[in-house]
């Protein structure tokens, strides 16, 4: 059952992985928005 929990790690960690970098991207393009407008 090792196999299991070695894909549960790996599923959890890439779904971390692609929630930070989704939340990088939103907050850069808010900079990018905000850039816009203050200019």
């Amino acid at each position: 059952r090792y196999s299991s929990t070695i894909l549960e790690t790996v599923t959890s960690l890439s779904a971390a992985l692609i929630f930070i970098l989704g939340i990088r991207h939103r907050k850069d393009i808010y900079d990018v928005l905000g850039n816009r407008e203050g200019n």
